[in-house]
């Protein structure tokens, strides 16, 4: 999020990741569809939040292999991390 005013003075922060994920949420709701407008929740986003944790946890040890652990091997759902 850019928080600081472009040269003109004006807010410049409308493209950023933080405005435009408030403003699809505003509009969503203002729609009252809040719930099929594809908006992302924790449970869509678990997976992607696994491999950015994993990565940095590889990082932290010096570059070991780090495995994500499922409670099944259907389960979509990260239940853990190990370091290889």
């Amino acid at each position: 999020m850019k928080y600081t005013p472009d040269e003109g003075g004006r807010f410049a922060g409308q493209l950023a990741y933080g405005f435009r994920s408030v403003e699809c949420f505003v509009r969503a709701a203002a729609a009252g569809d809040v719930l099929g407008a594809g908006l992302a929740t924790a449970a869509h986003t678990l997976q992607g939040t696994a491999v950015l944790e994993a990565g940095r946890r590889s990082l932290d040890s010096g570059g070991r292999a780090v495995r994500i652990l499922y409670a099944s091997a259907d389960s979509q759902t990260p239940v853990g991390m190990e370091l290889e």
